[in-house]
């Protein structure tokens, strides 16, 4: 059975940013922000805000595309369509 992605991955990838993006914003490693983003270790406060941070300033639309992608999970996975991306189609 596949355990549904994280929020921070599905909003990560709902901005359309990589976690070598958010690692270079962040100065947090790959390895690090890897193992937090499927919930293996927890962050720390510090590396939390930065990471909210690195994900932009409209968190609002980050989120209503993170419920868009929950709704269809199966986009989350390399060179999937996103069903409500009309050039997708």
């Amino acid at each position: 059975m596949r355990r549904r992605p994280t929020l921070l991955r599905v909003i990560r990838v709902a901005a359309g940013i990589s976690l070598t993006e958010i690692s270079e914003k962040t100065g947090i490693g790959l390895p690090r922000l890897g193992r937090i983003e499927r919930r293996i270790i927890k962050p720390t406060a510090d590396e939390l805000k930065s990471i909210i941070s690195a994900l932009g300033p409209d968190a609002a639309e980050a989120l209503g595309a993170a419920r868009r992608l929950l709704r269809h999970p199966g986009i989350l996975r390399a060179g999937s369509p996103d069903p409500q991306d009309p050039e997708a189609a």
